[in-house]
């Protein structure tokens, strides 16, 4: 019991895909996915500094 009350999980896709030659076909699909978990992180972390109190 940590007390967390709001979790938020972010997730990129095909993360192997970069150095796995079976995967080269998926690095587009990764590289994408990567951008907006990404992205999903900025954002989270933009609102929660926004929530925080100073």
């Amino acid at each position: 019991m940590l007390g967390l009350d709001d979790v938020t999980f972010i997730h990129a896709e095909l993360t192997h895909a970069t150095v796995m030659p079976f995967l080269a076909q998926f690095r587009d699909q990764h590289e994408t996915s990567h951008t907006a978990a990404l992205d999903a992180v900025h954002a989270l972390a933009t609102r929660v500094r926004a929530e925080t109190p100073s």
